[in-house]
């Protein structure tokens, strides 16, 4: 009764834990993205949107159809994954008491409540709490299956193990320690001579004895299905990304620190009970091994090994503590979970960059299981006191769970109170999905006083004329121009550019990662940039179109010294094609040069570049940059009065170069 009641407590402090404020914090990008492909037709749009993205589709299908019971809302989308959370955690403790007793799987179950990962993924619209619930599942299947390997058992197995690829790719790996654990029973000294007569004479005979049958045939149908449904996108998304994802973490010796602290939940206390655990499970201690699959065999279960072969592979061992050899298949299910899965992420990384810490969540039941067994073989005061540690480091870093995700709602409400009737919003926040969280909010915003515009929908690349000409267009005549963006890129430093010929920058505010510019018109223009820390300069370009080949292009640069630079720099006019590329250039040094300038003082140089003559006729733009020759260095230039980054060079003009 008392463990019923500890239980109970344990998943009410996983419950607390996973859904408090659930919906309090914006949704991210890839929150936004997960809603977005769930909101396609059921199976087929998610499915067709996955194959076009790095993840397979049943999470987006599943969430599909939660999201047409629940709503799309933050909470209501969240609340999957925080159910998955709290049925992980009951699943642990059953792992737990199946394994190792149930002051074992109630330790267990503790450990995996609090720790930073699985609780910080189950607040997150995404795959990994499901990840972690299945591989649970899956390995639950699978030491019920070890037990008495019946079709019903089969079936309850094959369930979850089919979908673990389905969801992530990294669900293959939970696949991949079964069949090594499965492998390493059938060659356990107690199944020898079974085994030799398998390799020598495959028979079903043999497999039956060995109560391999069964086993191939689930593994057949699990990756069966994975192959004829899922292959060809799998395929697609390697020729999308034959580089692997931008963001995966090297294989190297640093990344593997990482993960295995991450994994131990930066936690001296679970690292130091999961090592306990290890220790006790190569000691092995009374009637049963402390992690044979068969704990207490039912009567059932003792006539099943009656019938079977005297060296079946799946007999229990270790039984009245025969030590570690006789333990050793059993002992391997708990660290066959946790390195076969590393170690073939860290191998797979080094062939397609892929792995990220999140991707590792599958493992960290293995590590809450080796620190229940360890917290239950101490004495009940030291239970109590490892407890106590395990809870007050968790708590400790309580708001570690719960990182503060960019406000993108806060930013949209703001946008629809600042802006009136007639302005201008222009937005570059990246194409699908890093645009998500702004249209999700919008949408969600009634205030909006204008229709915002995307850069992307503007004519052409950023450096084609169109483009230039489309963001003049827009800002023509209107009182406003407020412009988002989440980055700087081309695409924006090409926007102000275009606006600051017409507009001056007039506010600003930065949300997170997501900064918010108002450019009104001025009296009169005034550009002013700042490069590096050392000058603060003002072009003013004095050739005037029509250009032709032969023509020359000439700009006066205006400097002030901020701080007295050490090295002579260079200067350079380059005209590039809208395809980016040089056409000509000019470069040298101003003179007098720049190791001569002091802090304060005012420079003017003039500068040419002649156009070549046999120039094509079309658009170019004039670029100028200031460098160190020698390394080809340029100074990053930066808005003289709000330090917004434009680049590594300044637009000067776009030119349009006719024939003679």
């Amino acid at each position: 009764m008392r463990k019923k009641a500890g239980i109970l407590v344990v998943l009410l402090l996983a419950a607390r834990l996973r859904v408090a404020a659930l919906g309090g914090e914006a949704l991210w990008i890839d929150e936004t993205f997960s809603l977005w492909a769930a909101g396609e037709p059921l199976v087929a749009g998610p499915a067709a949107v996955a194959a076009n993205d790095v993840h397979p589709p049943l999470y987006f299908i599943l969430l599909g159809f939660w999201t047409r019971l629940a709503g799309d809302s933050e909470l209501a989308g969240r609340y999957f994954s925080a159910l998955a959370g709290v049925l992980s955690a009951a699943l642990v403790y059953a792992l737990g008491r199946r394994l190792s007793g149930a002051r074992a799987g109630l330790c267990a179950a503790l450990v995996f409540a609090v720790m930073g990962m699985p609780v910080r993924y189950a607040r997150e619209l995404r795959m990994y709490a499901l990840l972690c619930l299945l591989s649970i599942a899956a390995t639950y299947a699978y030491v019920r299956w070890l037990e008495r390997p019946t079709r019903r058992r089969a079936a309850l197995y094959a369930a979850p193990a089919a979908m673990l690829p389905f969801t992530h790719y990294y669900g293959a790996f939970i696949l991949l320690f079964h069949n090594i654990h499965f492998a390493l029973r059938c060659l356990s000294p107690r199944s020898t001579r079974s085994t030799r007569r398998l390799l020598r004479s495959v028979s079903l005979r043999d497999l039956r004895a060995l109560r391999g049958d069964y086993w191939l045939l689930i593994q057949a149908g699990v990756w069966g299905a994975f192959v004829l449904l899922w292959l060809p996108a799998l395929r697609w998304q390697m020729q999308l990304r034959p580089a692997g994802i931008h963001h995966a973490a090297p294989t190297d010796w640093t990344t593997v620190q990482y993960c295995l602290e991450y994994l131990l939940d930066n936690s001296v206390w679970v690292a130091a009970l999961a090592a306990l655990g290890v220790a006790a499970a190569c000691r092995g201690s009374g009637r049963v091994s402390p992690l044979s699959p068969a704990l207490s065999p039912t009567r059932g279960e003792r006539e099943l090994e009656a019938r079977a072969a005297a060296h079946s592979p799946l007999a229990p061992c270790g039984r009245g503590g025969q030590g570690v050899r006789g333990n050793i298949p059993s002992f391997l299910l708990l660290l066959l979970w946790f390195g076969a899965p590393f170690i073939g992420g860290l191998l797979l990384n080094l062939l397609s960059p892929s792995l990220t810490l999140r991707n590792l969540i599958g493992i960290t039941p293995a590590v809450a299981l080796l620190a229940g067994l360890g917290m239950s073989r101490l004495p009940r005061a030291g239970r109590w006191g490892a407890a106590a540690l395990v809870l007050y480091t968790a708590l400790a870093t309580y708001p570690a769970y719960y990182p503060a995700n960019p406000p993108w709602r806060e930013f949209v409400r703001e946008a629809a109170r600042q802006t009136r009737p007639g302005d201008v919003l222009l937005y570059h926040l990246g194409p699908a999905p890093i645009s998500h969280p702004f249209e999700y909010y919008r949408r969600r915003e009634p205030a909006f006083a204008v229709e915002p515009i995307s850069l992307f929908d503007l004519p052409g690349p950023p450096s084609a004329p169109g483009f230039t000409e489309g963001v003049r267009t827009l800002a023509a005549g209107a009182p406003r121009v407020w412009v988002v963006t989440s980055y700087e890129t081309p695409l924006s430093w090409y926007a102000f550019t275009a606006l600051r010929r017409t507009h001056h920058l007039s506010h600003q505010a930065h949300f997170s990662n997501v900064s918010v510019y108002l450019f009104e018109p001025p009296a009169q223009p005034v550009v002013a940039y700042r490069l590096g820390d050392c000058f603060r300069l003002t072009p003013v370009v004095r050739s005037r179109p029509p250009y032709h080949p032969g023509d020359a292009f000439e700009a006066a640069l205006a400097w002030e010294v901020l701080a007295a630079p050490a090295v002579d720099y260079s200067v350079g006019l380059h005209l590039v094609n809208t395809a980016f590329r040089p056409g000509a250039q000019a470069d040298g040094y101003p003179e007098p040069h720049t190791s001569t300038w002091e802090a304060g003082d005012a420079y003017t140089t003039v500068h040419q570049l002649r156009l070549p003559d046999d120039l094509p006729p079309g658009r170019y733009d004039m670029h100028l940059v200031v460098y160190t020759w020698w390394d080809n260095r340029r100074l990053w230039v930066w808005d003289a009065g709000s330090d917004m980054l434009f680049g590594d060079y300044i637009l000067l003009d776009t030119l349009t170069v006719e024939a003679r």
